[in-house]
């Protein structure tokens, strides 16, 4: 039989990853948000002890790369190589995030034309292999053969989610996980080799474990930069607003160091009265 679809997920969702970089030793923790109705998406990231966040905004084709003592650089979108994670559709002349399941690389829209910077090219059709077990979760995996042209690196994927399909294909029961969503991303396995910048190929194996999988995003304000943090060199997108000719205020100016608290009177253009 040809077996099962590939699970539809829906277009926004946040996940915790165990990310391991096999062939370096390496172990990184993340969070994903992804919202593509929205056209956004963020990464927080453990690595070596260091958080980082990064902030994927594809209306203004940036990317804000805040670290945890709130420093934050600004780079274009489509420099960065992580965005071949979730791809880049400007058929329409502006930036989108590709649907949530080219995310997950489900889709099949492995495509030169669809996905701008970098995209994948399909060697051959996701193929379903059958019923398997990860983490001691019944899982369906399918596997695809995958080239990506700007890391230059030939590579093979097994798709691992929990099973919901019917006793027909997998002959095991179906699983049913914490999130709401009827089927869920459980494992990625990415092996391969890539040609390094001296001519030289090196083989590559990452695993990308899924955990605590849910749909929707609890806290919008994930995709925000944050109260305080200055990102210089950033896409202005809201105007400074317009001072009316004459305003006057007071200020508190308070110093707690000499505990010290003392006020001002500011005036624009005022006249005195009397």
């Amino acid at each position: 039989s040809k077996g099962p679809s590939l699970p539809h997920i829906l277009e926004r969702f946040t996940s915790n990853i165990e990310i391991n970089i096999v062939d370096k030793n390496l172990t990184i923790d993340a969070i994903w948000y992804f919202d593509s109705y929205k056209n956004v998406v963020a990464l927080k990231t453990t690595k070596f002890g260091i958080n980082t966040k990064a902030i994927y905004n594809y209306p203004t084709n940036e990317v804000f790369i805040i670290t945890e003592d709130n420093v934050c650089t600004v780079s274009n979108l489509t420099s960065r190589p992580e965005t071949a994670l979730f791809g880049i559709d400007s058929s329409d002349g502006y930036y989108h995030v590709m649907s949530s399941n080219y995310a997950l690389k489900f889709g099949k829209q492995f495509n030169e034309n669809i996905a701008v910077v970098p995209p994948f090219s399909m060697v051959n059709d996701i193929v379903y292999i059958g019923p398997d077990t990860v983490r001691g979760i019944n899982v369906d995996h399918w596997r695809s053969c995958l080239y990506w042209p700007q890391g230059k690196a030939n590579f093979t994927v097994d798709y691992y989610f929990s099973n919901t399909i019917m006793p027909l294909y997998t002959g095991q029961s179906s699983w049913n996980t914490s999130s709401a969503s009827i089927s869920s991303p459980v494992r990625a396995d990415v092996s391969g080799i890539q040609q390094n910048s001296d001519g030289s190929t090196s083989n590559f194996h990452h695993v990308y474990d899924f955990f605590a999988f849910r749909l929707g995003i609890e806290d919008g304000s994930v995709f925000q930069t944050g109260p305080g943090i200055i990102c210089p060199g950033r896409v202005n997108t809201q105007k400074i607003p317009s001072l009316p000719k004459q305003f006057y205020y007071r200020q508190e100016i308070a110093v707690p160091e000499v505990g010290l608290v003392t006020y001002a009177d500011y005036c624009l253009t005022c006249k005195t009265i009397g």
